[in-house]
C-alpha cells in the first residue's frame, strides 16, 4: 500500500472499536482459533522475528524463515496480556495471569470487566492500532481514488455503499456493473452472506462450546463505561 509505483484504490471498511472489542472477547473466550490456546509461557519465551519484505512490501512471513509474521503479532500481544497483569497500568484492575495458562482460559476465569480489560491490551497490539493508522494515511489522501467507509454503512444501505466505492474508485462500465452484482452477494439479507455470518459470529462460536455471557449491547456500554 505504501510502496507501490502505482497508486492503490482502497475501500478501508472501519468497524465501531467497542463493538471489534466485545466481539473479540466473545470470540476468544470461545477458543474459535488455535492461538488463544497458546499458554502465557511460550508465548513469553517465543522467538522474535521481523516481517520480511519483497519489491517494497511484506511477504507476510518472518524474514527469513515460513513462519507467518502474523503469528509473531499475536503471540506478542498474548504476552502482553500476561505482563500487564503482573505491572504496569492495569495490573490493578487485572487478575495475575498464570504461565500455564491460555488467553482463553484467562477470559473465562475473569470477571467480564478484566475479560473486556485483557482484550482490550490484546486488540491494541493486534487489530486497534493498525486500524487507526490505515483510517488516518486514506484520510490524510483526500484527493486519491481511497476511502474509509463505516461497517455500518454495509448493514444499512449496502448497494448505495458501494456504488459509492466503485464510484471513488472510478470504476466505469460494464466493469462496474458486474462488480456491484458480485458485491451484492455480501450484502446483509443475502442468503449467503447470513449463512457464513452466523456461521463465523462470536455468539454462534460462544454456544457451540456451551458459553454464556450478558447480552452484546450491555457489553458494549461496559466497553464504554471501562474506557
Amino acid at each position: 500500500m505504501l510502496h507501490r509505483v502505482k497508486p492503490s484504490c482502497i475501500a478501508h471498511f472501519n468497524r465501531n472499536p467497542f463493538e471489534v472489542l466485545v466481539s473479540g472477547y466473545m470470540y476468544h473466550k470461545a477458543a474459535a482459533e488455535k492461538w488463544v490456546l497458546w499458554s502465557f509461557n511460550s508465548t513469553l519465551n517465543q522467538q522474535s522475528c521481523h516481517p520480511e519484505y519483497k519489491n517494497g512490501q511484506m511477504s507476510g512471513l518472518c524474514e527469513g524463515s515460513q513462519r507467518q509474521y502474523w503469528e509473531q503479532l499475536w503471540s506478542d500481544a498474548v504476552a502482553q496480556v500476561y505482563m500487564e497483569s503482573r505491572e504496569g497500568d492495569f495490573a490493578d484492575l487485572l487478575p495475575d495471569a498464570k504461565p500455564d495458562e491460555n488467553f482463553a482460559d484467562y477470559l473465562n476465569r475473569v470477571d467480564p470487566d478484566a475479560g473486556l480489560i485483557a482484550q482490550f491490551i490484546w486488540a491494541y497490539n493486534t487489530t486497534l492500532a493498525p486500524l487507526q493508522f490505515t483510517n488516518n494515511y486514506i484520510r490524510s489522501k483526500s484527493q486519491s481514488c481511497s476511502l474509509n467507509v463505516c461497517f455500518e454503512d454495509i448493514n444499512d444501505n449496502c448497494n448505495a455503499t458501494w456504488h459509492r466505492i466503485l464510484q471513488t474508485w472510478q470504476v466505469e462500465e460494464p466493469q462496474r456493473s458486474a462488480m456491484l452484482r458480485g458485491a451484492a452477494g455480501s450484502c446483509p439479507g443475502s442468503e449467503a452472506a447470513a449463512n457464513k455470518s452466523e456461521l463465523h459470529s462470536s455468539r454462534h462460536k460462544m454456544e457451540l462450546a456451551n458459553l454464556t455471557s450478558e447480552p452484546d449491547y450491555k457489553l458494549v456500554s461496559r466497553a464504554r463505561e471501562l474506557d
